[in-house]
């Protein structure tokens, strides 16, 4: 459900009034501020890091806090930015900020990107959480199947709804965490002392994996997409790329971006390389090697017959060693080799017995899935949030929306036809007090906000309706007035159901429908037809005929009473089932936008929909839910002895059993 998700830690170095402290401040969160030096300078391979540094032209600015000490300089023009010095024997250093780097915890193989930013005042780091748990993303952050978490709701846990309600509670337990995985890391103690109320989400992209009985279903699911997607495409929309494999598109406006792509493909060109490198690196452990090596040479004894030499090397005791550079090599090539050629399957499955991944069903079970994946970035929250969650229940908020809906009328209207714009506005009494009013809302519309886990009342009233004192300077004087804004959001559920509608929207606009067969469909127009004859004259012997006539040919079609021009609605099914979805052969055929409409609801009269293509395969069982994820793990026992790298993760749902992550999820 989730895959990439970017959070911000807030009040790093923020002070407050601390009378026992020397300097009569203190950190306003201990944790925090550890955490940052520890991401500033700690040495360890499991962290790195990048500064840009600055060696001339520094002035100390020294105060009581002797481990870092900030300053602004003063650069060209008006730019000022903050940076730091750390002072060391040798030398100082000023560097600029943000510091990046990546962090591998020991809990995870998967990288984290991470930035320190003075300027905000904020930690930043961004994931994948399937990744972080389980080394890819074929597999789903949903409850693992033998969680306590599934086995509460083994039924519901199948369905889209219900794991979107899990989202927010399951996202607020994997950032706790990982932070607690981090501390561990970095040697931090005080993690408890983590008030959510800091935290920030800036970024969430929702995914969801849609397994096929084969690769060659999921790539012939995936081409007849690509025929409908031109049709989803908006006028402020931008195609970003359409690849045999894959395609994606992008809203110029508001932040919305969507891409559907085939995991088997993607996984060969990124997430393959990776995995190698951990299986490689395992045989640098002599008991894997070994192991890995007795593989080797059962399934390819001829390698004896070089006496090894190439391999090993001999001992004063005339016993062999395994030169594990050379051997690890060549079993990493054998098995490469055997996986792209699929050649010595035997060999690949035994070895996979002793590496950490089962590459090689992995990759099977990738080429099985199509991934749909939709980013949500800060500035597309705002637009939704600001348009669909704040205020919603306000009629103050309400009223001033709809006059600002008008004028934005007006304001086309004036764009294509200035007389139909002045009468628009004189019929709807648009003054320029409601035009004053449309720059203030349309600010506050525009606005981007900051997303957070928790928030307090203040924020959450705020959110809820206008403040008092709003009206009261609205009254005093509109033309000067503006709005109170808070720059601080709640991400709620209210607003997780929302992106999760839109997301579910999308996928369910790229779920094929079959064309059906044009012998069945001709009998069921010539029904249709003979049908709306019998109707035709029941409403004239019902209302008389000179009412009949009065009827437009739109009132007709909705009472059922228009006869269906049967020739052309055959011609477009037979172009479909040529292999045209219904816009590419209405395209075909050069019919008007303004038929269009008429044409596809004609046609959804006999099934015939946007989405509907001429496929190779039938996809009627194909589903948009857990289901089929869920039973690849109940129909084979070790199904998830090879999916996971470790085999308990399928009773894992989010919180390792700790004692600190007791404290924050009683």
């Amino acid at each position: 459900m989730l895959d990439t998700v970017t959070f911000l830690i807030h009040n790093v170095n923020k002070k407050i009034p601390d009378l026992s402290a020397p300097s009569g401040y203190s950190y306003y969160n201990k944790f925090y501020r550890l955490l940052y030096e520890r991401l500033l300078d700690y040495e360890s391979k499991f962290v790195i890091r990048s500064k840009k540094f600055l060696n001339e032209g520094q002035t100390d600015n020294i105060d009581n806090d002797d481990y870092f000490k900030r300053k602004s300089i003063d650069n060209i023009g008006f730019v000022k930015r903050q940076g730091g010095i750390i002072e060391s024997l040798n030398k100082k250093e000023f560097f600029f900020y943000p510091v990046h780097g990546n962090i591998t915890t020991a809990s995870s193989d998967s990288t984290c990107k991470f930035s320190i930013n003075e300027n905000s005042d904020s930690l930043k780091f961004e994931l994948s959480i399937p990744k972080y748990f389980y080394g890819h993303n074929i597999a789903q952050f949903v409850p693992n199947i033998e969680s306590q978490r599934y086995l509460k709701n083994p039924f519901l846990s199948r369905e889209f709804k219900h794991q979107a309600s899990l989202v927010i509670t399951r996202l607020t337990e994997f950032i706790a965490t990982f932070l607690n995985d981090l501390s561990e890391l970095l040697n931090i103690h005080n993690i408890t002392l983590l008030n959510f109320e800091d935290i920030e989400v800036s970024r969430l992209d929702l995914c969801y994996n849609q397994f096929f009985e084969s690769k060659a279903f999921a790539i012939d699911y995936l081409q007849a997409q690509k025929k409908i997607y031109h049709s989803r495409v908006k006028k402020n929309t931008k195609i970003t790329s359409d690849y045999d494999s894959s395609f994606a598109y992008r809203h110029n406006t508001d932040g919305f971006y969507f891409k559907i792509y085939h995991k088997g493909a993607e996984f060969i060109e990124n997430d393959s390389k990776k995995i190698l490198k951990i299986n490689k690196d395992a045989l640098l452990n002599e008991n894997t090697l070994n192991k890995a090596n007795e593989i080797y040479l059962k399934y390819f004894p001829v390698v004896k017959q070089k006496k090894h030499f190439s391999f090993f090397s001999e001992d004063e005791n005339k016993n062999y060693n395994l030169n594990s550079n050379n051997v690890q090599d060549e079993i990493i090539q054998k098995y490469v080799i055997s996986m792209e050629s699929k050649e010595n399957l035997n060999f690949v499955k035994e070895l996979e017995t002793v590496l950490p991944f089962s590459m090689s069903f992995l990759l099977n079970e990738a080429d099985k899935v199509l991934r749909y994946e939709m980013s949500f970035t800060r500035k597309y929250l705002s637009t939704l949030y600001k348009n669909k969650i704040f205020r919603k229940d306000c009629k103050d908020w309400s009223f001033l929306l709809k006059q600002h809906a008008l004028v934005q009328r007006y304001y086309k209207y004036l764009c294509e036809d200035k007389i139909k714009a002045s009468q628009f506005k004189r019929i709807r009494n648009i003054d320029s007090t409601m035009l004053q009013e449309h720059k203030i809302i349309e600010r506050s519309l525009s606005k981007k906000h900051e997303f957070f886990l928790f928030t307090d009342s203040k924020i959450k009233n705020h959110e809820s309706k206008i403040n008092f004192f709003d009206h009261m300077s609205y009254r005093k004087d509109k033309h000067k007035f503006d709005f109170i804004e808070i720059k601080k959001a709640t991400f709620s559920k209210d607003l997780m159901n929302l992106i999760f509608n839109k997301f579910k929207e999308e996928i369910d606009f790229f779920q094929i429908k079959e064309v059906v067969n044009n012998l069945s469909l001709t009998d069921r127009i010539e029904k249709y037809n003979e049908l709306a004859k019998t109707k035709s004259k029941q409403y004239i012997n019902a209302f008389g005929e000179a009412n009949y006539k009065k009827l437009t040919h739109t009132d007709k079609r909705k009472l059922g009473l228009s006869q269906l021009r049967s020739i052309r609605l055959k011609i477009v099914i037979d172009k479909m089932n040529q292999g045209m979805s219904l816009n590419e052969a209405l395209d075909f055929l050069n019919v008007k936008t303004s038929s269009r409409y008429v044409f596809i609801q004609d046609l959804e009269k006999f099934d015939i929909f946007k989405n509907s293509v001429k496929t190779k395969y039938t996809f009627r069982n194909i589903k948009t839910d857990f289901s089929k994820y869920y039973e690849n793990f109940l129909i084979d026992r070790n199904y998830a002895k090879r999916f996971f790298h470790n085999s308990k993760l399928i009773s894992f749902d989010v919180l390792r059993q700790t004692a600190l992550h007791t404290s924050f999820f009683k």
